[in-house]
């Protein structure tokens, strides 16, 4: 810091040698050659660093810059009809970041450096990233996962995914039309990514098969006749705009689940036939004063034979008696499946615990008579035997804290400790002896 002169000549002096003090330094750093201050730049991080604090002149920048920015990035999207989820993609606001930081006069890179450099440089990053995963998993393991699915040129395809705590890994995608319906080839196929992969390495498999484990309720007969039935309601009541009106006049109404989705919906969610049971069921006290009212007795089509069959079952009490059963039957399922298809939590611990649950919860909707819950919680059982059931499930269920203190849990159980005793067995190479141990130590202390 520099003195106070006490001297004119002194002063004079003074500012020459300040003068050649900041003289080397960026001219935008040179505030004044007032003494006894520091370039004020000096204490703050460069404005273009992604999510740095912004400055002055950026925050009192005009709207209208902003707006032609807003512009130029929105056209460019709409002149390459380039879908507009892009701008959800982790990478839409790093890029516009970068770009900020490179400053004006930054040229995006050509036809040529995209297709030949920079794709050469992403992918050795790709691989850099697999690698590091690959050692991870050796670490803490890993789930593999074939997810099949067919493209908009109807080709059977598989996806294999590797997933391990830190992040998942795509790994590769087959085409699959020639070899699925050939059990042998397609374990040679699923073989060779195990072998890829390490077996070490891998926890458990996760295949997306719908039809198996899709449960069979819906396909009941006594249950397809209670949908034959709620399709003519939806579908009548839809199809006559008049009716709707009325309907959509009715205080808190909203809109039934339409039947006719759940042909589309159906291979992606068993649950949607239960839901629509549910949304028609909460719209019982609406649709029976719309076939009894004076409107709907008044209109034409009261002589319509489609009309009177849809009456007739809207106005049947135990229609309605069935469909709160099936309602009630499948709540537990249904609360299982949303908590295996968030995102907030992992799933794994609580998938054993959820499915004997589901189980006793239809069991007491039936009084706990079994001829009367029998026929569904067998349909339960014979997919959770087939495909759930793993040593894998009841560890993680029996290890969550979540369940520790439950009044009405199935800790106790033979078959959840003898699962952990198996897997323990059969999983660990370490000291299987002291982390019996552990265990029996975790479970004496949580009683």
């Amino acid at each position: 810091m520099f003195s106070v002169p006490s001297t004119n000549s002194d002063m004079q002096e003074d500012e020459d040698v300040q003068e050649v003090f900041i003289s080397g330094l960026p001219k935008k750093l040179v505030l004044g050659k007032r003494k006894g201050t520091k370039p004020v730049d000096n204490y703050f991080a460069s404005r273009t660093t992604p999510r740095a604090q912004p400055g002055l002149k950026s925050v009192f920048q005009s709207k209208e810059r902003v707006r032609q920015a807003d512009m130029a990035i929105a056209r460019f999207l709409y002149d390459n009809c380039i879908p507009f989820n892009v701008v959800n993609s982790m990478y839409y606001q790093m890029m516009i970041d970068a770009v900020a930081a490179a400053g004006p006069g930054y040229k995006g890179p050509s036809y040529q450096a995209v297709r030949v450099p920079l794709l050469r440089d992403n992918k050795k990053e790709v691989q850099l990233l697999v690698e590091s995963q690959r050692r991870h998993r050796v670490e803490v393991g890993c789930t593999l996962m074939a997810d099949g699915w067919t493209d908009t040129r109807h080709r059977s395809l598989i996806n294999f995914l590797v997933y391990c705590p830190r992040r998942m890994v795509f790994v590769k995608s087959v085409d699959a039309l020639d070899i699925v319906k050939n059990t042998r080839n397609l374990f040679k196929l699923f073989d060779e990514v195990v072998i890829w992969v390490g077996p070490k390495n891998i926890v458990h498999m996760v295949t997306d098969n719908a039809s198996n484990y899709v449960p069979d309720m819906g396909d009941m007969p006594y249950v397809e006749k209670l949908k034959n039935c709620a399709t003519k309601v939806t579908v009548f009541i839809y199809n006559h705009v008049a009716l709707i009106a009325w309907l959509r006049k009715r205080p808190g109404w909203t809109d039934i689940v339409r039947w006719t989705d759940i042909v589309r919906a159906r291979a992606i969610r068993f649950a949607t036939t239960f839901l629509s049971f549910g949304s028609l069921h909460v719209h019982k006290h609406d649709l029976q004063p719309l076939v009894t009212s004076k409107f709907s007795v008044d209109n034409r089509l009261a002589r319509d034979s489609k009309k009177k069959e849809v009456v007739s079952i809207i106005l049947d009490n135990s229609f309605w008696d069935d469909i709160n059963v099936l309602v009630k039957i499948s709540s537990p399922l249904i609360h299982l499946l949303r908590i295996v298809d968030s995102d907030q939590r992992l799933a794994i611990e609580y998938v054993y615990e959820g499915m004997h649950r589901a189980r006793l919860g239809i069991k007491k909707i039936f009084r706990m008579k079994k001829h009367l819950y029998k026929p569904y919680t067998s349909i339960i059982k014979n997919h959770w035997d087939k495909h759930l059931c793993k040593d894998l499930h009841a560890t993680a269920y029996w290890l969550n804290p979540d369940f520790q203190y439950d009044e009405e849990n199935f800790r106790q159980k033979l078959a959840v400790n003898m699962a952990i005793l198996d897997y323990i067995g059969t999983k660990y190479d370490g000291d299987q002896e002291k982390v019996i141990k552990e265990t029996q130590y975790f479970r004496d202390h949580c009683q």
